[in-house]
């Protein structure tokens, strides 16, 4: 179950009413995070805002941050697990380097 904790006068994205409600996203593999979820799954939640900052409140691996940043958003992530943020901040790292790497 995803929620879309929003304020009173919200509106989804141009389009984003189009988005079916079953989505089939294949599950992530190779994550060292026990509960991963496919950066997919955050891009769809994050394609149906309109705009502003993307809030996760169990960052874990950082999966919804790698999402926000290639949809040009900000982003607020928070883990209360140490190894979790390093885990977090070294996916974050990895994917800006690839990003930057334009063949």
């Amino acid at each position: 179950v995803i929620y879309m904790i929003c304020k009173p006068d919200f509106k989804l994205a141009e389009g984003a009413n189009k988005m079916t409600d079953v989505w089939e996203i294949p599950q992530v593999k190779g994550n060292e995070h026990p509960a991963p979820f496919p950066i997919e799954l955050a891009s769809k939640c994050i394609e149906a805002s309109p705009s502003g900052v993307i809030l996760d409140p169990f960052m874990g691996s950082g999966t919804t941050a790698i999402s926000a940043i290639s949809h040009n958003r900000e982003w607020v992530g928070i883990e209360l697990s140490k190894e979790y943020c390093i885990l977090s901040e070294s996916k974050i790292s990895q994917y800006n380097k690839k990003a930057q790497i334009k063949p």
